[in-house]
């Protein structure tokens, strides 16, 4: 997305899990199609990501390229995180220290603990060890 900013992503996954749905969305995705879709979902989301040229591109109402899922308040402040907030979260989750985050992605060692502070309020969890237990 950073590259290709008016791109529009649309996922197509065999996967239907609520996390890598609001992760994707999160991240820039326009719509998640499920593998077990049908055809005419398929033709009917690829019809709306892109117009026909004489026709202006609109903006997304994305609402309806996302599976409905049942609402849950951890993955909804999930989706709310920005991509840095992401992408350390994710370093976390793979186990990473403080000082191993810093290296992987030039932030300082103080920026981190600062985005792991922010990740365990706004997820609403007491320390690391429970934030990763609830993604196992």
């Amino acid at each position: 997305m950073q590259a290709h900013p008016l791109a529009r992503v649309l996922i197509f996954s065999g996967t239907v899990d609520e996390f890598v749905i609001r992760q994707a969305r999160a991240l820039g995705a326009q719509g998640y199609l499920r593998k077990t879709g049908s055809a005419q979902e398929l033709q009917s989301a690829l019809a709306e990501l892109l117009p026909p040229p004489e026709r202006p591109r609109l903006p997304l109402a994305a609402e309806r390229l996302f599976p409905r899922l049942p609402g849950s308040s951890m993955y909804d402040r999930i989706a709310e995180l920005g991509p840095r907030h992401l992408e350390v979260l994710e370093l976390v989750l793979s186990g990473c220290t403080n000082q191993e985050i810093s290296s992987a992605t030039t932030l300082s060692l103080g920026t981190v603990k600062n985005y792991v502070s922010s990740l365990l309020l706004a997820l609403d969890v007491r320390s690391r060890s429970h934030l990763i237990s609830l993604f196992r």
